[in-house]
């Protein structure tokens, strides 16, 4: 696997008070796929700070509704289709982890990117079953890493 045909992003992990995860239902696909909210980074920007500018471009979500609980600092890889127009082979990601502890309804109508139309807060089982079929093998990966030292934190 040739590493510089994956274009470097953030995934970022919402766990609610209630240890659920926020997923979103993509605006931009036919089969109606969810996902965490994920980026790229924007030139010399670090995972972290691309993490929480993402999440508020893509969600609304500010650095200052959220508690950072964790950052995955190990990239975790994934093919896109070969019948997609995507210039790159895949994607690598880092995850950032964060709480949410903002009130009400997250507006994805005011979000930058509209790149989202809907969002639920499900377990990790469930965001995993939800997930476009390449990126299952992340999902599971976070569902390894955060079950399990997250426990009281993530419903899994």
């Amino acid at each position: 696997m040739d590493k510089k045909d994956y274009r470097s992003n953030v995934g970022i992990m919402v766990v609610n008070k209630d240890g659920k995860i926020l997923v979103c239902k993509r605006t931009d696909t036919r089969d109606s796929q969810w996902q965490m909210p994920q980026g790229g980074i924007d030139g010399n920007e670090n995972h972290i700070k691309a993490g929480y500018r993402e999440l508020k471009e893509e969600t609304t979500i500010t650095k200052e509704q959220t508690e950072f609980i964790d950052f995955w600092d190990e990239f975790q890889f994934y093919d896109i289709p070969k019948e997609s127009s995507n210039p790159y082979k895949g994607q690598k990601q880092k995850w950032l982890i964060v709480r949410y502890i903002g009130e009400g309804i997250i507006n994805l109508e005011q979000a930058q990117d509209h790149e989202f139309k809907e969002y639920k807060w499900v377990s990790m089982d469930e965001a995993i079953n939800l997930v476009w079929k390449p990126k299952k093998e992340i999902y599971k990966n976070l569902a390894k890493r955060y079950c399990l030292i997250l426990q009281d934190i993530v419903i899994c």
